[in-house]
């Protein structure tokens, strides 16, 4: 979902597109984001705003989303979520599957959540690359935007607003050994061949930072 974060005078106010699993929470605490009532997707919801603002959004790692996304759903019990994606499964690498190729994954009668999230699948349309560079391209679609790697993200924000960021970078609850363990070889090599096109953009390597961050150009150039 879309937030503001008024600037001083002269500088562009930002648009804080909240894409989910990349620390959109840390950043309304941190920054003291204003949200847009009555708008819960893609920055496209406050298209007036868009043109007076700079469009903000974090990323990280596709290793590391997909991971996160995962243990997520299962803590909140959403495994009727997971096997949909799964086809049937709610193992890790079943659900990845889907999640890499969402045209392999039986589509529902009735779209189920958000069409970009990962609680349901389909309908989709046809797509390069896996639900984390899908996700981008749906959220960011062709607007001009910055992209701050979460692994850097106190850095980036310094960067951007030209100021020290001063809170604590986020630290996730589960570290980069958790997701480390959901992946064996093979499946790192899946992700990597899915979402080749933004991960070489942004220079990542398997629960790395982005070597292009902090600061990332949206859309690739």
């Amino acid at each position: 979902m879309p937030f503001i974060l008024d600037r001083p005078e002269g500088e562009a106010p930002i648009l804080f597109a909240h894409i989910p699993k990349t620390g959109g929470n840390w950043a309304r605490e941190a920054l003291g984001l204003r949200k847009i009532y009555g708008a819960h997707g893609p920055p496209a919801e406050a298209s007036w705003l868009i043109d007076s603002h700079r469009v903000v959004a974090h990323i990280r790692d596709p290793w590391s989303w997909y991971g996160s996304v995962y243990c997520h759903l299962v803590a909140m019990g959403r495994n009727s979520r997971l096997a949909q994606w799964g086809n049937g499964s709610t193992a890790f690498e079943d659900v990845l599957a889907g999640w890499l190729d969402p045209l392999s994954v039986e589509v529902l009668p009735e779209p189920v959540g958000p069409l970009w999230a990962p609680y349901g699948p389909g309908p989709h349309p046809p797509l390069a690359g896996g639900l984390w560079s899908w996700t981008y391209a749906t959220f960011l679609g062709d607007l001009d935007a910055t992209l701050i790697d979460l692994a850097t993200v106190a850095e980036g924000w310094s960067e951007l607003l030209g100021e020290p960021a001063s809170a604590a970078a986020p630290v996730n609850v589960r570290g980069a050994w958790d997701y480390r363990n959901l992946y064996p070889r093979k499946l790192r090599e899946r992700v990597r061949s899915a979402d080749r096109d933004l991960i070489a953009h942004c220079g990542y390597h398997f629960l790395k930072p982005a070597k292009a961050g902090p600061l990332i150009d949206w859309p690739r150039r």
